[in-house]
């Protein structure tokens, strides 16, 4: 479950984002995205990460950093953090994906879950 403090959170870091972006000149997307949208999403994702389909674990966001933490992914990273552009995933896809296509990235996440298979067997 994820509480509406650490929704509140995770927007915040969003608009220290958006705040450093206006000061060094880069392009600062539209935040239309309220605490309880994100809550609706961890839930309607099933508390599972977009990319991966592994659970979202709220306490891995009390860690600085961590890569597991939840992170609000913009499909479209030329787009706005709206309920319609941002999915929940772990910060490591996060930060893995940056600006590489969506449709192009889950093949890639396809690619890992055989890599990882191939490594289990």
């Amino acid at each position: 479950m994820m509480e509406i403090s650490l929704a509140k959170k995770m927007l915040g870091g969003i608009a220290y984002s958006m705040g450093r972006n206006r000061v060094s000149g880069r392009p600062v997307k539209e935040v239309t995205l309220i605490p309880a949208d994100l809550v609706d999403m961890f839930n309607e994702q099933g508390g599972k990460c977009y990319w991966s389909n592994l659970p979202l674990n709220p306490e891995y966001n009390k860690i600085k950093h961590h890569p597991f933490a939840i992170s609000p992914e913009r499909l479209d990273n030329s787009g706005p953090y709206s309920k319609e552009n941002v999915r929940l995933c772990r910060r490591i896809f996060n930060l893995g994906r940056m600006a590489f296509p969506e449709d192009d990235f889950q093949q890639v996440m396809l690619d890992l879950k055989v890599e990882f298979k191939e490594l289990a067997a």
